[in-house]
């Protein structure tokens, strides 16, 4: 869980992209490769954003920031739709849990 020593620590956009990869879970060489990509790409940069990168480009905090809100905003409205299906259909509280499968597959196979 990310804490407040952290958040009161971003000045400017490289520390705003160490603290989403450190303490946020954001993983640009893993699951958010193509989040990360879109994020470069969004913010004219040549690849993914790194520190470095941003720095260089003269990236603001507010620049990347709006970036990377837009970019997991599909994201946030499937999980608040999930949130009011499940809600509709089932208990808005239960004891038991459920698995929930995704198919990410980008073919449409």
């Amino acid at each position: 869980m990310p804490n407040a020593d952290d958040a009161a620590s971003i000045a400017d956009a490289r520390d705003l992209w160490e603290y989403l990869t450190r303490s946020a879970g954001l993983q640009p060489g893993g699951w958010d490769r193509q989040l990360a990509e879109k994020l470069g790409g969004t913010l004219g940069l040549d690849g993914p954003p790194t520190g470095p990168r941003l720095a260089g480009a003269g990236t603001s905090v507010e620049a990347l920031l709006y970036a990377v809100l837009e970019a997991v905003e599909p994201f946030a409205a499937m999980i608040g739709d999930l949130l009011g299906l499940f809600e509709q259909h089932w208990s808005a509280r239960t004891d038991d849990s459920a698995a929930v499968a995704f198919d990410f597959d980008v073919s449409g196979g």
